[in-house]
């Protein structure tokens, strides 16, 4: 664009033919190698930007092309309907049209398509645990429930291991202990995989049935939960469009994850609409809910960052034979991971010493100047004296006390053992002022924030022919995508592609 900022979400039509991919959140996408020999070059179109053609001659092989685009904003002119007097069209009646609209500008009868899904992590501007899949979609229709009726297919998954693998930031999220928690919000899964999760957040497509917060059912509470004002109109492909911004908060009590205090939340949403002027269809909606707990006033407005957002939601559909289909959707969401980078990987008791050996990840450090040292040895609950503590190259070494050492070995089961150490299972450890090389106190838990997102890529639509496959054939919605779900590739199946992100850097 102009200001040389990149453009996510945009379409990527391969010219002569009928597939496309978007452009991920950098703006980036790839093309495979055979299109750029068969086909002529690429259309790209996103809602507030002119049209671009460019030939595949144009773009140079092996290396990383730029594609500027124009923008395609309007002047915000006074629109009115006839009547008996002329009425201004305020945003709240564009809403409500477009939303009375919907039966006639989506398709009510089944239809599919196919696409490219992936969900992955992101820390520090590095991806993670990126996952990848084809998927077929079998859709029964608009005036069906989504999550009940629509069933999918999957051509090929992978766990791109060109990517780092985090397990621990893989583990679900967890309101009980915390350890993964999206704070001061909750993402409910009603039983579904990865996929489902992402479809239940588009809330065009399940306008009648409950979303997620502020829009909670959009034929009803859209307008209701929002304050509404219509921004500068925008083109699509010479089509002009409404855009319709939103804006809702919520200031309630609410436990704070880390103190457990109850605190004043201050939750507070925003969003726009994009609707065609001619038809009133909604073409995309982009919606961001922001937690400023905590935060001064003028951080609210002037200071949103990605620490702040709760999650960020974006849909949009493409008209196909008078009708609108799926084109993308996204789910960005922040999370917690409750981590411990210098910790205990194991304790054993050394028969010869007669004392508890501590393996620790790193080498530990005693910061006598800051506080003794200290490990406090537990039986079943009951403390057991301490005579005296080191730090070696094999750990931390802790000899209880002799008036109680005879009660320490009776805990283990000697008569079986023909080693020089037991394992030490019975016995619980709290420590203090122990800190590794790099100042991480041991068993010390901190918070790391990290972004996740899931995302679906429509690249054919089909509207003839849809014939659902016997059920074997389809994914099992309430497992996970990338274990044990049955693989169908069609003879076409080459035909599409996975749009890898770029690594940083490349």
């Amino acid at each position: 664009m102009e200001t040389g900022q990149p453009i996510p979400f945009a379409t990527i039509k391969v010219i002569g033919k009928n597939l496309g991919v978007i452009s991920n959140d950098d703006g980036g996408f790839r093309v495979p190698l055979e299109f750029q020999t068969e086909g002529e070059g690429l259309e790209i179109s996103c809602i507030g930007y002119e049209k671009k053609d460019i030939s595949f001659s144009d773009l140079a092989m092996n290396r990383v092309n730029t594609i500027m685009l124009k923008t395609g904003v309007f002047e915000l002119l006074e629109t009115t309907v006839t009547a008996k007097r002329k009425r201004p069209l305020t945003p709240k009646k564009i809403i409500q049209r477009a939303i009375k609209k919907i039966p006639g500008n989506y398709p009510a009868e089944a239809f599919s398509y196919v696409g490219y899904y992936r969900d992955y992590q992101e820390k520090n501007d590095e991806y993670l645990n990126l996952n990848e899949a084809i998927l077929k979609v079998f859709d029964s229709g608009f005036e069906k429930n989504d999550f009940l009726n629509t069933q999918s297919q999957i051509y090929d998954y992978s766990k791109n291991l060109d990517f780092k693998r985090d397990s621990v930031a893989n583990i679900p999220y967890d309101y009980v202990t915390r350890n993964k928690v999206i704070n001061n919000a909750e993402l409910f899964s009603f039983d579904g995989n990865e996929f489902y999760i992402l479809r239940i957040h588009d809330a065009i497509r399940n306008y009648k049935t409950k979303t997620f917060s502020y829009v909670d059912v959009f034929e009803k509470d859209i307008v209701k939960n929002h304050s509404l004002s219509r921004e500068k109109d925008v083109s699509l492909d010479d089509e002009k469009m409404f855009v319709i911004s939103l804006k809702g908060s919520n200031s309630t009590a609410i436990t704070d994850g880390y103190t457990k205090r109850k605190v004043i939340g201050n939750i507070q949403a925003e969003g726009e609409i994009y609707i065609s002027q001619s038809s009133y269809a909604i073409h995309k909606m982009v919606y961001r809910v922001f937690d400023f707990t905590g935060s001064k006033r003028s951080e609210r407005v002037t200071k949103k960052s990605n620490n702040q957002l709760l999650y960020e939601i974006a849909v949009e559909y493409k008209e196909h034979d008078g009708k609108m289909y799926p084109n993308y959707l996204s789910l960005h969401n922040t999370f917690k991971l409750r981590k411990t980078r210098f910790y205990v990987e194991d304790v054993i008791f050394d028969l010869v010493k007669k004392c508890f050996i501590i393996k620790t990840n790193n080498s530990p450090i005693f910061l006598v100047e800051n506080g003794k040292p200290n490990v406090i040895l537990l039986n079943e609950n009951r403390k057991t004296a301490v005579k005296k503590i080191e730090n070696t190259h094999d750990g931390i070494l802790v000899y209880p006390d002799d008036t109680e050492m005879d009660e320490v070995l009776n805990s283990f089961d000697l008569n079986t053992s023909t080693d020089e150490t037991v394992t030490a299972d019975s016995f619980r450890f709290e420590y203090s002022n122990i800190v590794d090389q790099y100042g991480n106190v041991l068993n010390k838990f901190v918070y790391e924030d990290y972004k996740q997102y899931r995302e679906f890529f429509a690249q054919e639509i089909i509207i003839d022919s849809v014939i659902v496959p016997e059920d074997g054939l389809l994914m099992k919605k309430n497992s996970p995508i990338f274990k044990d779900q049955p693989i169908v590739r069609p003879d076409n199946f080459d035909e599409y592609w996975m749009n890898t992100p770029l690594k940083s850097g490349q």
